[in-house]
Parts: C-alpha cells; sequence; structure tokens
C-alpha cells in the first residue's frame, strides 16, 4: 500500500525503520535478516520456546505501536510470526523454512497480529506443508506445458440429450511421473500461493484454441464453459488477455461461458461486476456455479449478469433422500426461471434423480449419469458421430 500510494523510496525507507526496529527488540546475539518483499527471518540462538514467545510478543506490541509518516501521511501496520523450535528432530534448513513460512501463513489466516508455533501435528500446517509442496510442481508444470483439458457435457433436460452442444472444460495436471491429478488437489495451492491467474491464462488459450480448431472441423461447435478463480475476477490483465485471445483465435464470442463462483465475486463485487459487463458486451455469458453454497447466492443471482445458474451438486445429489435439499433445489430453479436465467443441475450420479430434476422443470443436467469427464482430444471421437 504504501509502495502504491507513496512511491517505493518511501517503501524502502519503511523497511529501512522496521529492520531498526526489529532489531532493538531481540537480543545481542540474535540474527536478523530480510528474507524478501516484507517478509522477515530471526535465528534466535540457545533460546528456548517460552523466551521465543516473549521476544514475538514484544515484536508485536512494538510493530502496533509504530507509525510510519511519509509527507502528510501516517501509516500502521501489522505483523504475523511463525515460530519454529530447531531441534535434534530439525531434518535440515529448508523443511524448518517451509514450517515457519506455513506457520506464518497460519497467522496471518486467523487474523494477522498473532503467533503461530509450527507444530506438524497441527492439522492447518500439514495442510498449509502439502500445499506448499505444489507450488515447485506447478511452476514446472506451467513451464513445460504440463496441464491437459478433459470435458464433460452439459446435457438438455428436454428433447434428445443427444443434442446437447454444451461442454464443460475440466483441467488436470501431469505431474513428472506422468501421474494425472484432478483439480482438487492442486489448485488450492495455487489460489493461496497466486498461481491461479497463470493456471487460468493457460486454460483461456489452449481452451479457445481447441474451439477455433473445432470451429473450422465442425459446423456447430459445441459452447464451452470455462471455470475463473478469484484472483482473476475482476483483473483488468485477464479481461485484457481474455479479449486479446478472441482477435487471436477467431472464436465466436456467444461459445464462451464463463463460471465464477459466489465466493470469487463476493469478495471484490463491484470490480467483478464490471469485468463481466465487459465481456457480456462482447456477447461471452457468464455462469453463476455453486448456486445454494453460501449465503449470497440469491442476491448473486438477481444482481449479477448471468445466463445460467449451476445448482451446487452437494443439494442436488441428495434432493431423493433429503426434504431440505429437494426444496432448496426447486427454489433455486423456481427463481431461476423468474429472472429468465437457464439453470443446470451438476453431480447428477442416477436416472432417478435426472427424472425428478426434469419434473422440477431444470433446463440442464451434468453428471456421471450422462458422461464421466473424457479428454478432449477424444471429443470429436466420443461426442461427434453422436451429437451432430
Amino acid at each position: 500500500i504504501i509502495n502504491d500510494t507513496c512511491n517505493h523510496t518511501a517503501g524502502d525507507e519503511l523497511l529501512q525503520q522496521v529492520g531498526q526496529l526489529l532489531l532493538s527488540s531481540v537480543r545481542k546475539r540474535d540474527t536478523l535478516g530480510r528474507l524478501g518483499g516484507d517478509e522477515f527471518g530471526m535465528l534466535l540462538e540457545n533460546c528456548p520456546l517460552d523466551k521465543a514467545m516473549q521476544i514475538a510478543e514484544k515484536l508485536l506490541a512494538a510493530i502496533g505501536d509504530f507509525r510510519f509518516r511519509w509527507d502528510d501521511q501516517t501509516f500502521t501496520l501489522g505483523i504475523s510470526i511463525g515460530i519454529v523450535p530447531l531441534d535434534r528432530n530439525t531434518r535440515d534448513l529448508a523443511s524448518a523454512m517451509r514450517a515457519a513460512d506455513s506457520a506464518c501463513y497460519i497467522a496471518r489466516e486467523a487474523g494477522r497480529e498473532r503467533i503461530q508455533v509450527a507444530d506438524m501435528g497441527n492439522r492447518h500446517l500439514q495442510e498449509r506443508h502439502g500445499q506448499m509442496q505444489w507450488v515447485p510442481r506447478l511452476n514446472r508444470a506451467l513451464e513445460e506445458d504440463r496441464f491437459t483439458l478433459y470435458f464433460q457435457p452439459i446435457v438438455p433436460c428436454t428433447g434428445d440429450r443427444r443434442q446437447s452442444r454444451h461442454i464443460e472444460i475440466l483441467l488436470r495436471m501431469v505431474d513428472d511421473d506422468g501421474t494425472i491429478h484432478a483439480p482438487g488437489a492442486f489448485l488450492p495451492a495455487a489460489g493461496k500461493y497466486g498461481l491461479a491467474s497463470s493456471i487460468d491464462r493457460w486454460v483461456i488459450s489452449h481452451a479457445m484454441a481447441w474451439l477455433a480448431r473445432e470451429s473450422v472441423e465442425n459446423h456447430s461447435p459445441p459452447r464451452i464453459s470455462i471455470n475463473l478463480s478469484a484472483e482473476s475476477i475482476g483483473n483488468r490483465d485477464i479481461l485484457r488477455f481474455i479479449l486479446q485471445q478472441l482477435e487471436i483465435t477467431g472464436v465466436a464470442p456467444q461459445q464462451l461461458c464463463f463460471e465464477i463462483t459466489e465466493t470469487a465475486v463476493m469478495a471484490s463485487l463491484t470490480a467483478a461486476t464490471g469485468f463481466m459487463l465487459t465481456l457480456c458486451g462482447h456477447g461471452i455469458r457468464f455462469c453463476l456455479d455453486d448456486v445454494g453454497s453460501g449465503l449470497s447466492s440469491f442476491t448473486c443471482m438477481k444482481k449479477l449478469p448471468v445466463d445460467f445458474l449451476k445448482i451446487d451438486g452437494g443439494l442436488v445429489r441428495d434432493i431423493l433422500s433429503d426434504p431440505v435439499d429437494h426444496a432448496m433445489v426447486r427454489a433455486i430453479n423456481k427463481l431461476g426461471q423468474l429472472l429468465g436465467k437457464q439453470t443446470i443441475a451438476e453431480f447428477v450420479e442416477t436416472d432417478e434423480v435426472a427424472r425428478e430434476l426434469r419434473k422440477m422443470g431444470v433446463n440442464h443436467m451434468q453428471g456421471y449419469v450422462f458422461a464421466h469427464p473424457q479428454s478432449l482430444e477424444d471429443y470429436a471421437q466420443v461426442m461427434g458421430p453422436r451429437l451432430v
């Protein structure tokens, strides 16, 4: 914030002042260093954990009382601290630094101005460690083009299901050893460590390139739905990238639909709405995903410029056994129809559930009862003969 509102000279001055403040708060035999950005590291020698906690508390208080002044502006600061005991169980420097980084992230996510001691028995710390392991693997996958696209058809509830011309694009990562990973394994890490937009760019460019080829070879190409991360919604660079890809590929905008979640939109509703309206102005469509999973779904349904509402699969799956889920799916569909939106029910896994959704008047369905995800490279072979 200081770099943006003042300038980088102010940011450099801030770092120097903070460095001196931290140095004055620790013992003479301790070591302080700046690791990069706004991250500092301390090595507290011959320091028991209780003493380390006292030093950390002192640092919290010192930073809390500190005021940075530049020209006529005054800034307050916050700090999050992760502590790692170094003992005979410490394997190496890298593992100690990863543990400290994980503990620091947990302290920040818990509300900042907090201290977190690294404990590998801590479930959140274990999850954070696991996510951090994905970062170098994801970077290599991006550099080496080791992602691949799958698809799953979105089927109309009325008429012949073979007439479906709408598919959702699904992502997979190919690991160093050839293992194919579903997005649930790596996307949480991508979101936490700032890689989600880079992955979105990869998906957008490759999916649109495929659609351009399909448009030449098939006179009736499908509409494709592409998921956008919270990191990309409202991002002007991503907006420009999408428009550039439209020009490069020549894809008809009407063949594109971006799926966004309520959570992603609510993080910055104004920016997200402007982002969507710009692309809608070019003919691109939007789908609100996981409708019913959060408290703001009905507000999003009413206010956002979306064409499709995808009903949360957790509700759809149990509509025959859970009357509350049944009522929620029915209500979402009814409101969607009233608003002029097309509804899509996901996670449809049995014929019985599909029949019940048809009775409700849901427009489209998606799930294993129709097709499992398959490689996009096999689209023509799998879908072509049956759908055109």
